[in-house]
């Protein structure tokens, strides 16, 4: 075993894209210009018809593995990298997502300083179609229950967890068009992961009128996932009063921090209108 392995933990990064040419050449570089000395590269295109290919092809020396084929969609593409990965320390980026500079050293000396913790998870920044820094986005603190009432949001770019916890789950649910991510972290706190908040920033959220997000094609979808998600933590079907005790926690969280929740809400609105803020 070559002397790598102990000081620097294998970690593996899967990252999906379907015609996100316009973005994927950022986010690779984001991960490959880390230099972590033991890095498990993985890219998953869903068949892409842009110049997806293309920019993958040109950094395949630096990938373990990659492929350019139809796939389920987002969760599915997910499943198919995560069924390559060999490495302790798990991550998945979207193609239109970036790491910060050192954020793998620094996932690793998380690991380290909370050596119970299945999964650590940091802050970030929202950024739009042009790729400049904007705004903060501040993960929640964890908490099963309050993610069931839909007031614990955690940064999904700056999060990473160990294999072994992902290997008790049954990996991304296919039947999900959104929130694969938040479906994922309930199945890990079920099968008893400790989730460790970091308050610093590590990963670059963009929210673009393509992406999920930033289009709100999927609202529909989301509130059926959150209900589904809701009946599997709390084990009973949302009421009429669940959904009142929601809207008041939505309320504190806002309240508690009032400047940031109007800034994303005022973000996420200009992104969906197709504006940018100056």
């Amino acid at each position: 075993m070559s002397e790598v392995e102990p000081a620097w933990p294998k970690i593996s990064v899967v990252t999906i894209s379907y015609n996100q040419g316009k973005f994927l050449e950022d986010t690779i570089k984001s991960v490959v210009s880390q230099n972590y000395p033991n890095l498990e590269y993985i890219i998953i295109d869903g068949g892409s018809t842009d110049n997806s290919p293309e920019i993958i092809k040109r950094f395949s020396n630096q990938l373990s593995f990659w492929c350019s084929e139809p796939d389920a969609g987002p969760a599915g593409g997910l499943n198919k990298g995560f069924r390559h990965v060999t490495g302790d320390i798990l991550a998945f980026l979207n193609a239109d997502d970036l790491f910060l500079p050192g954020t793998l050293k620094r996932a690793v000396e998380l690991f380290r300083r909370h050596p119970t913790a299945d999964v650590v998870f940091g802050d970030g920044y929202l950024t739009d179609s042009a790729g400049e820094l904007r705004k903060p986005t501040y993960s929640d603190d964890w908490n099963l229950w309050r993610l069931a009432y839909g007031t614990c949001v955690i940064v999904q770019p700056a999060t990473f967890f160990t294999r072994a916890i992902f290997e008790k789950t049954k990996g991304f649910n296919e039947h999900y068009r959104a929130f694969w991510d938040a479906s994922l972290w309930v199945d890990m706190a079920l099968a008893g992961a400790k989730f460790h908040h970091e308050k610093e920033f590590l990963a670059v959220f963009r929210l673009h009128n393509l992406s999920i997000t930033g289009s709100g094609r999927e609202d529909k979808e989301e509130s059926r996932v959150e209900d589904e998600l809701f009946e599997r933590i709390v084990g009973r079907p949302r009421r009429a009063s669940d959904k009142l005790l929601s809207w008041v926690l939505r309320v504190v969280k806002f309240l508690g921090h009032p400047r940031w929740s109007l800034n994303y809400k005022l973000f996420l609105r200009s992104i969906q209108r197709g504006d940018r803020l100056g």
